[in-house]
């Protein structure tokens, strides 16, 4: 009556020799009668240290080498509360619109006009799309809140947001594209959102049109998304010091720094 499966079985054949009525009542609710190849399976994903499905339950295996024994624990309710506890993982998202000065610069109020309106309507749009909480900061600046389970479908979506901005700002002959800074993780959300704005910061020194994702872990390493389009970006004080702010962040993040010298001095050696 034991709640754990144990099954017994030949090291050579992989036969199963005796297994007690938990195991007999996993497989027969799954119609079925364990043999060799479920054995080498539950063998294969022990050793990996992952979680066997059988049916709809999860289970743990732990393995007794020396008796040959397999011991089946069910993990349902810790895999389902792993998921849930993943999936609650704070998020935020800045948001900036790439060339929005230069494109809005030499326009009329109206056509100005028509850009913001644009622009907010599209993202709200997206916001409504995933939903998230949207926050309007400016006509060129946004940022947005949800939790890693809306995050996710962003992902398995390819962050497709940038691509149908992209189409649309060219249908209507604006160059613009959107530039976005992502960062999640646990609770301290100052922290978070620093990483957000880093993130958006390498966006757009790497030219914009693209999304740079980070988990608020020192280990964490950035994941890239878009940058496809042909970069616009225009040389300024702000994109520098955002060079300047990315640069600085990937050395205090990096192992290993190695500064390279040159044997007769030049303009970049004195610069530097």
């Amino acid at each position: 009556n034991m709640p754990i499966g144990v099954i017994r079985f030949n090291s050579e054949t992989f036969e199963p020799e005796w297994f007690n009525p938990f195991i007999d009542m996993i497989f027969k609710g799954n119609d079925k009668v364990i043999n060799r190849d479920d054995i080498k399976k539950i063998l294969k994903n022990a050793s990996d240290d992952q979680y066997i499905t059988l049916g709809k339950q999860k289970y743990v295996a732990e393995l007794d080498s020396d008796k040959n024994l397999i011991y089946l624990i069910d993990a349902t309710k810790e895999v389902a509360f792993k998921s849930e506890f993943n999936d609650s993982r704070a998020v935020i998202g800045a948001i900036s619109v790439d060339n929005y000065d230069d494109a809005t610069d030499l326009i009329t109020d109206s056509g100005r006009t028509a850009i913001n309106s644009f622009i907010a309507s599209f993202l709200e749009e997206f916001a409504d799309k995933y939903g998230v909480y949207l926050r309007r900061i400016n006509s060129s600046r946004h940022y947005f809140f949800c939790d890693y389970r809306i995050l996710e479908k962003m992902i398995n979506d390819k962050f497709s947001v940038l691509k149908e901005f992209r189409e649309l700002s060219s249908q209507k002959e604006i160059p613009l594209t959107l530039s976005v800074g992502v960062a999640y993780g646990w609770n301290d959300f100052p922290v978070i959102g620093k990483v957000a704005l880093n993130n958006l910061e390498l966006a757009q020194v790497r030219g914009g049109d693209q999304v740079v994702l980070r988990e608020n872990t020192p280990q964490a390493r950035p994941v890239y998304f878009g940058g496809n389009s042909e970069s616009r970006t225009q040389k300024s004080r702000t994109r520098a010091r955002a060079i300047s702010t990315a640069l600085r962040t990937i050395i205090a993040e990096a192992e290993d720094v190695f500064i390279v010298g040159h044997r007769f001095t030049d303009m970049d050696a004195l610069g530097a």
